[in-house]
C-alpha cells in the first residue's frame, strides 16, 4: 500500500483554546483508509486502487478533517489526495 501522511498541526484558534480533530474519508473509501478518525496526524494508506503502470488513470480520495475547540466551535477543511502510478 502507499500512504500519505496528513497533519492538522497548523490550525490555530482564534481565542487559543485547544483543538481536538476528527478525520473521514467522504470519497473513495474503497481505495482509502485513514490510521485514526481523531488526533492530529494521520496517515492515509492507498490500496486496491485501478491506476496502472502506463495508465493516465487516477485514483482520489477525499478526507475531511474538522477542528473543535473546548466550546463547540467547529471548522472543517477537505483535501483531495489523488493517487497514480508513475514508475517505469
Amino acid at each position: 500500500a502507499t500512504t500519505m501522511a496528513l497533519s492538522a498541526a497548523g490550525s490555530t484558534d482564534a481565542d487559543g483554546d485547544t483543538l481536538e480533530y476528527s478525520w473521514s474519508v467522504t470519497s473513495g473509501s474503497g481505495y482509502g483508509t485513514l490510521s485514526a478518525s481523531t488526533g492530529t496526524d494521520v496517515t492515509l494508506s492507498f490500496s486496491g486502487a485501478p491506476a496502472s503502470h502506463g495508465s493516465a488513470n487516477q485514483t482520489d480520495v477525499v478526507i475531511e478533517v474538522t477542528a473543535m475547540d473546548c466550546m463547540g466551535a467547529t471548522s472543517t477543511d477537505t483535501v483531495t489526495a489523488s493517487y497514480f502510478c508513475t514508475g517505469s
